[in-house]
């Protein structure tokens, strides 16, 4: 059984142009490879909406040797099956980027897979685009976050997981080449004019940093949760997990994916102990920390201290991110110790446990208890 991982670009859309209409739609391709849906003018929209729906048209009427030809993706999807269809049991996710063209394209590579009776998913990756250094980083960040979170279980299915990067952006592609050879068992490219693909097997990687992550770790977590950093702040960290643009500092491609695997070692401060708030816009009240530090089990340690960060960053995009993992909403029954007002999960199996809080007036979010689901 397979997994394989697809980066999408936009190359249904650019194979497609007729020389006679194509110069204005190229233009027009060009111009919003990186724009979202509602940045896109209204006219220009409804001439990409038209295009795309033409490609798409064209693509679901035709055979797999066709879709080859008018899909970079499918393309290198089918090679791994050596132009067969891929196999019902296997999962094939569609890396999409935020963008409006991104959705179009991975819509359409999706509706033709399940019409041959493939099973595929969509994946938006949030923040990638490459029209800005900071936005580009963060969507790394969400890239490394979903592989970790997806894939390890996977393998330990014993599924073999595929990276398949023949179609996509190149800063992309880079990226996803460095995190094949942490999650991948194979990476994949179609051979430049031809169907042959190029097969790259996983590389044995590993990064001795732990140490210099835990020095640095209060840093680490403000430039996770997408706080802004001066490039002042953060000389003691290691170049290789940071990079400076205009005085403003985030996470690397390599500090991205390396702090990630920290963040869900089972042997890192966050399965140690609860960590000190990730910013001053938390703070702890005595009892929510005694009751979680008489956590026992190392693994619902580190996913307290992971749901934390996640707080930290529904603060610092003003409840713009609010994943169902975490779920900050009002608490709408009798309050459990006096002035708690919220609540957020802490972790949701069978043993399901929350984290109820209250705002202060200036913003602060004080934790104010843990503990077993009411």
């Amino acid at each position: 059984m397979r997994v394989v991982v697809s980066s999408c670009g936009t190359s249904l859309l650019t194979n497609q142009l007729a020389s006679a209409t194509g110069d204005r739609i190229r233009q027009l391709l060009h111009r919003h490879s990186n724009s979202k849906e509602s940045e896109i003018p209204v006219d220009e929209r409804q001439i990409l909406e038209a295009h795309g729906r033409s490609c798409r048209d064209q693509l679901l009427a035709g055979d797999a040797k066709q879709a080859r030809k008018m899909s970079a993706e499918l393309n290198g999807l089918l090679g791994v099956y050596e132009g067969r269809l891929p196999d019902p049991q296997d999962i094939l996710f569609l890396l999409q980027t935020d963008t409006y063209l991104g959705s179009v394209v991975a819509d359409a590579v999706q509706a033709w897979l399940t019409k041959v009776g493939a099973h595929s998913q969509v994946v938006p990756i949030e923040f990638l685009a490459t029209n800005s250094v900071d936005m580009f980083y963060w969507g790394i960040q969400e890239l490394a976050k979903w592989c970790s979170e997806t894939l390890p279980g996977y393998r330990q299915q014993r599924y073999q997981i595929v990276f398949n990067l023949t179609g996509g952006f190149k800063g992309v592609q880079g990226v996803l080449n460095t995190l094949g050879h942490v999650y991948a068992d194979e990476i994949v490219y179609i051979f430049e004019n031809s169907d042959s693909l190029i097969h790259i097997p996983r590389l044995p990687v590993r990064w001795d940093l732990d140490d210099r992550i835990a020095e640095n770790l209060p840093i680490l977590r403000q430039l996770w949760n997408h706080r802004p950093v001066g490039a002042d702040q953060v000389r003691a960290v290691p170049d290789s997990l940071v990079q400076v643009v205009d005085g403003s500092a985030t996470l690397s491609v390599f500090g991205s994916i390396a702090f990630e695997q920290y963040r869900k070692a089972e042997q890192s401060a966050y399965a140690e102990r609860l960590l000190e708030p990730p910013s001053g816009q938390i703070v702890y009240s005595r009892r929510f920390q005694r009751d979680a530090n008489a956590i026992r089990e190392p693994d619902r340690l580190r996913l307290l201290n992971l749901q934390i960060d996640d707080f930290d960053r529904y603060l610092v995009e003003h409840g713009n991110y609010n994943p169902r993992s975490l779920r900050v909403h009002p608490w709408g029954g009798p309050p459990p110790v006096p002035g708690v007002t919220h609540e957020f999960y802490a972790w949701s199996d069978s043993d399901a446990a929350r984290v109820w809080f209250h705002f202060q007036p200036d913003g602060t979010a004080v934790l104010d208890l843990f503990g077993p689901h009411l």
